[in-house]
């Protein structure tokens, strides 16, 4: 079986920020945090939690584990995505880096019969914030002080970026083609 997944970047706008994934349904959720990391173009520098909502059940990673022992915290790497994911519309919200608090909300679109052997980026808009940006508010004010018209440019945000001189931050850009490339040397390599 094969998963097929819409992630999106809660609070993102203009353009929003997502993608979508088709996964194989016998992947732990660690392995699906680091599809989900490769997917958006996030580094895999922080802690991360899968939950099913206020009181629900977390999905935390070893590190977060070692925190909360509880009858509903369950470790990301002994976890199926096939045990919790059963039917379309099935959501469950990602969080990533506990400090800038990256949430996203994962909907399980479709359930195919085919088995897929690596997860794969179907689609996908908007660019991956920087890590540690200060979360999207921090993010946007970013992307604000960036597009200010002004004669002196906030020089620390475009060393941090690495911009050239005269190059600018794309809101929306996403290549599919890498993301892709990416996953496939990921889970191909044993990188993940």
């Amino acid at each position: 079986m094969t998963l097929q997944f819409k992630i999106k970047l809660k609070d993102s706008s203009k353009p929003p920020i997502w993608r979508k994934l088709l996964v194989p349904a016998d992947l732990t959720f660690y392995e699906f945090h680091i599809a989900i990391q490769v997917a958006f173009g996030w580094y895999n520098a922080h802690l991360y939690e899968f939950t099913e909502g206020r009181g629900g059940m977390r999905i935390v990673d070893d590190v977060a584990q070692e925190w909360e022992r509880s009858a509903a915290t369950k470790q990301s790497d002994k976890v199926l995505l096939k045990r919790i994911f059963k039917q379309p519309k099935q959501s469950l919200l990602y969080l990533y880096d506990f400090g800038d608090y990256w949430q996203h909300e994962i909907v399980l679109e479709k359930i195919h019969r085919e088995v897929l052997p690596l997860p794969k980026v179907l689609d996908g808009k908007g660019t991956c914030p920087p890590e540690d940006c200060g979360g999207i508010h921090g993010y946007y004010e970013m992307v604000r002080q960036l597009s200010a018209p002004s004669s002196n440019p906030d020089v620390d945000y475009r060393e941090w970026l690495g911009l050239e001189e005269g190059e600018e931050w794309e809101l929306d850009a996403f290549d599919l083609a890498k993301a892709n490339q990416n996953m496939i040397l990921t889970f191909t390599e044993g990188a993940s």
